[in-house]
């Protein structure tokens, strides 16, 4: 299994509160930044389906909920969701040369990818009447559209036959301390790798700040044209951007003269690249809940009522309090 992802834009290694990251507060940072951009009518859906809870606050529960009973996000009880682990990537190996987005589709097997499962919840949210359905269908887009955004969830690399599940087999050292080269099933990823080097917050503590990263984002994009950012099928073209910065970008630069070594320079040539994956991120999820919830007026299905077969698949919230400990 994939280590658990998520953003937030990180700064150069000497500064004060030096971060490198794609973790929990980094989906955070995308969730407040969509957040900023919605009108009236899609913040008063959203509040309507989260209640108490906040978009920055469910924004990393996809990835806590795996395997997990009993689990409460912002204050909603979900299950255990196992079918849930291939939905947070899509891998096309580097050595591929897939033309577009929509041919990421071959590695897709089923819609087990993080493609067709943003495009579900989007389809779940539009369509179903079942507030329980479109509430997890929320929570999931939030995640998703986050993830598709990290390089390395939608890339990996087969060396010797051996997938290196986007990079997790690739051990990387932090500011010069060592790190352990590990590859294989049972490998131990105590020690530093690549795809957590773009995952997760280096520092301990996860000490970075989601509401100030997503103010200057937003104050980054102001008066940016990102209309070529929602043009088109631009949940496919999300995809293939991250494919193609992990093989053209995160890829060589591990192969460098000591690309393994992860230091200022290397922090200073992605801090623009990470920032600009989370503001992509931010708009396109803004956009996508406009156009899912900015008109949508539909409620929740009476108790009893028949749900469609599509709702059927999509209900694993909890509907019991007394389940959750």
């Amino acid at each position: 299994m994939r280590t658990p992802l998520v953003l937030a834009a990180f700064a150069v290694l000497l500064a004060p509160r030096g971060a490198f990251a794609w973790s929990a507060n980094g989906h955070k940072t995308v969730a407040l930044i969509a957040q900023s951009r919605l009108s009236p009518a899609a913040k008063a859906a959203v509040a309507g389906l989260l209640g108490s809870a906040t978009m920055d606050g469910v924004a990393p529960c996809a990835d806590d909920v795996r395997g997990k009973s009993g689990y409460v996000c912002d204050g909603i009880p979900m299950a255990d969701d196992p079918q849930s682990q291939p939905w947070h990537f899509v891998d096309a190996p580097i050595a591929d040369a897939p033309s577009n987005g929509a041919a990421l589709e071959a590695y897709c097997p089923g819609g087990a990818c993080v493609i067709d499962q943003i495009n579900a919840e989007v389809s779940v949210l539009k369509t179903s009447t079942v507030q329980a359905d479109r509430q997890l269908a929320l929570i999931f887009l939030i995640h998703f559209v986050g993830d598709e955004h990290q390089p390395l969830h939608c890339a990996d690399e087969i060396v010797n036959g051996v997938n290196d599940r986007g990079g997790n087999l690739k051990g990387v050292s932090f500011g010069g301390a060592a790190a352990e080269q590990t590859a294989g099933p049972s490998a131990d990823f105590s020690k530093l790798n690549l795809h957590a080097l773009w995952d997760h917050q280096i520092l301990p503590g996860d000490t970075n700040d989601p509401q100030a990263e997503s103010q200057r984002l937003i104050a980054d994009l102001r008066g940016k044209d990102v209309s070529s950012w929602t043009a088109g099928d631009f949940v496919h073209d999300a995809a293939f951007e991250s494919y193609l910065l992990a093989k053209n970008t995160v890829y060589p630069a591990y192969y460098a003269p000591n690309g393994r070594v992860i230091d200022a320079n290397y922090q200073a040539r992605m801090k623009p690249i990470v920032d600009e994956r989370l503001e992509r991120a931010g708009v396109r999820l803004a956009a996508l809940l406009e156009s899912a919830l900015g008109g949508s007026s539909a409620a929740a299905r009476p108790a009893g009522a028949s749900a469609s077969a599509l709702e059927k698949t999509r209900g694993r919230v909890k509907k019991a309090e007394a389940d959750t400990p």
